[in-house]
């Protein structure tokens, strides 16, 4: 027995191992400059606020309110980009769903998958 679209695909399946590795790799790089960014954004916010931090322990400030503190400047920073990111992802999914319908006469899921979404929070 012949299988065409079997041998088609076969003949393709290093092609989809290299792009879905690089793909993993460039998600992976784009992760560690996010993490990157932040690291550098709290940094920079904790060494210019040094001295009002002494000022609010001197005041009675604990240190769990200062931990409580950084966390929500934390929040600041990371909160609008994944908002934006979810808000950009969703048309930008429908937009290329719709593109890849029309040539590959199939039907693609207008939103992402539970696992996306789970992998775009962490």
């Amino acid at each position: 027995m012949t299988l065409p679209v079997y041998e088609v695909l076969y003949g393709l399946r290093f092609g989809s191992l290299f792009l879905g590795i690089t793909l993993n790799i460039i998600v992976f790089v784009l992760f560690l400059l996010s993490l990157i960014l932040v690291y550098n954004l709290l940094m920079v916010t904790v060494e210019t606020r040094t001295f009002e931090v002494g000022v609010m322990r001197m005041v009675g400030l604990s240190k769990r309110g200062i931990i409580e503190l950084i966390f929500i400047q934390t929040m600041t920073f990371t909160l609008p980009g994944i908002l934006i990111g979810f808000m950009l992802a969703f048309p930008l999914l429908m937009m290329i769903g719709n593109l890849l319908s029309g040539s590959l006469d199939s039907v693609i899921p207008p939103h992402p998958s539970g696992n996306a979404t789970a992998y775009s929070l962490f």
